[in-house]
């Protein structure tokens, strides 16, 4: 698995970041552990959504999978953030 397709919600008063059923399949088959499936963040609502998945990005592999590890974890390479409703890319980001 090269790209992590994270769905994104928009909440009123927040963000819904989750993984779909085959993700969350690929992710336990690669980690050995079952990861969590939604991420839940409050967030201002005058904040844009853009700068908001700038800043989690770094934070959001590691909670979804629980490992810290930084070798393992570059078994993924980008992450791909899509909008749930419409599926349209909302950001791409490659990772180191």
């Amino acid at each position: 698995m090269d790209t992590l397709q994270i769905s994104v919600t928009r909440q009123l008063d927040g963000v819904n970041f989750s993984l779909d059923p085959l993700e969350e399949i690929a992710m336990e088959e690669m980690f050995g552990q079952k990861p969590i499936r939604k991420i839940f963040l409050t967030y201002d609502r005058q904040a844009t959504l853009d700068p908001l998945i700038d800043r989690v990005s770094k934070f959001i592999l590691p909670a979804f999978t629980g490992i810290t590890d930084p070798v393992s974890l570059k078994k993924i390479k980008q992450l791909l953030f899509i909008e749930a409703g419409s599926r349209k890319k909302l950001k791409e980001i490659v990772l180191n």
